[in-house]
């Protein structure tokens, strides 16, 4: 069976973990992952996405290119090692359980999201005890100021490196990601800006 587009750039997101527990951890979590997360778009309404994001695999490049901006920020933050791989990982799973928890063709956006992947794959903290709160930490704040819980607006640089992503990820009008001083003339909200 040949790969997709799509699945061939997911796998590479996954590859570029190092760590090895880090990596096992998201490769499990993906096995557990709603269905739906590879065929549905980034937005039912197309109000909060670029077109890349929409569609059927929609979720799937968002995510992606969520990864790829969270490189790009560890990389001028100068972080490194586990620690961009826990950010990695966090990217990586921040949107598989979107639409819920059941694999529904219902494709709107899930009230309080940003939390469910934690209580989706809290059987997995056993194998992986601090590492999943780690990671779970960061995926509950990558909501940012939009969060619905005020206690999970991103305090530490991780928390904000994962936001800020996710955040340029589901912009219409994208950076480009081989950039300069260009991010800096996104600083839409001073308080999340970490450059």
């Amino acid at each position: 069976m040949q790969l997709t587009k799509e699945e061939i750039e997911f796998q590479k997101c996954i590859n570029l973990i190092e760590d090895i527990e880090v990596r096992s951890f998201v490769v499990e979590c993906l096995k557990m992952a709603p269905k739906y997360f590879w065929r549905i778009p980034a937005s039912s309404t197309g109000k909060y996405h670029p077109q890349l994001s929409l569609g059927k695999g929609g979720l799937v490049r968002h995510t992606i290119k969520a990864v790829e901006y969270g490189i790009v920020l560890c990389r001028k933050n100068q972080i490194m090692g586990r620690t961009k791989d826990k950010i990695i990982a966090s990217l990586i799973l921040h949107d598989t359980c979107k639409a819920g928890l059941q694999d529904a063709e219902d494709h709107s956006q899930y009230p309080m999201h940003a939390y469910l992947p934690r209580k989706h794959y809290q059987i997995l903290a056993l194998d992986f005890p601090d590492l999943a709160v780690e990671i779970f930490d960061l995926m509950d704040s990558h909501m940012g100021q939009w969060s619905e819980n005020p206690d999970k607006i991103p305090k530490t640089t991780e928390q904000r490196i994962t936001h800020f992503a996710d955040y340029l990820a589901s912009r219409k009008n994208q950076p480009i990601v081989d950039f300069g001083s260009e991010l800096r003339s996104l600083k839409t909200y001073d308080d999340l800006i970490i450059l």
